[in-house]
């Protein structure tokens, strides 16, 4: 294969867009008095079977890859730091949610309460993160990166890219633009499927 370019400087590629209009004389036609008529739902081009097979292979693949704990401990070496998975998800939501509660912390980082309370018991002992009792509510705390933390967000993230970047290295610049794409609208495609699932909450509601 091709040698590839470093990836932080690719770019996908948009087309620029074809004028696809065919000049064709203008036909007269009797005016009908009808109903309106629904269109036909256009069905969504079907799927083969052996290549949705081999997409799901690969991803039980990638996703046994990233949730290893050998990947974590390289990531952790190589940025210098002692960070599981789920603690590095709230530092990256800590730093768009700044002075946020644990509970909307676990929200916005998809992670359940309990998971989220015990890695950020970690984050506090490491110095990472900071809180401070939320005035609204003296039960509560409310969290915020410390100097600290946004360096090691910095390094893992540093870390995560070249991880990222080795593993595509041998990609052509193009092929890592179109895996970019694709990646994203299947990663959007699943999340507006899971969006339109009822929760179990409404599931049980609707059986009664």
């Amino acid at each position: 294969m091709a040698q590839a370019e470093p990836p932080a400087t690719t770019r996908p590629a948009h087309a620029e867009p074809v004028d696809a209009t065919v000049d064709a004389e203008p036909v007269d036609a009797e005016p009908v008095d009808s109903e309106p008529v629904d269109a036909e739902p256009v069905d969504a081009e079907p799927v083969d079977v052996e290549t949705v097979d081999l997409i799901d292979a690969a991803l039980v693949r990638l996703v046994r890859r990233i949730t290893d704990r050998r990947t974590t401990d390289l990531l952790n070496t190589w940025a210098g730091v002692d960070i599981e998975r789920s603690g590095f998800t709230l530092l990256a939501r800590l730093e768009q949610h700044r002075d946020a509660r644990l509970a909307e912390l676990a929200t916005a980082a998809d992670i359940d309460v309990s998971t989220a309370s015990r890695q950020m018991a970690r984050l506090l002992e490491q110095g990472l993160v900071s809180r401070r009792t939320d005035p609204s509510n003296h039960r509560a705390f409310r969290h915020r990166l410390t100097a600290q933390g946004a360096a090691a967000l910095a390094r893992l993230r540093r870390a995560r890219r070249t991880w990222i970047a080795d593993s595509v290295v041998d990609f052509a610049t193009a092929d890592q633009a179109q895996l970019a794409d694709l990646l994203t609208r299947f990663s959007d495609n699943l999340q507006e499927q899971s969006d339109r699932q009822p929760s179990p909450a409404q599931r049980d509601a609707d059986r009664s």
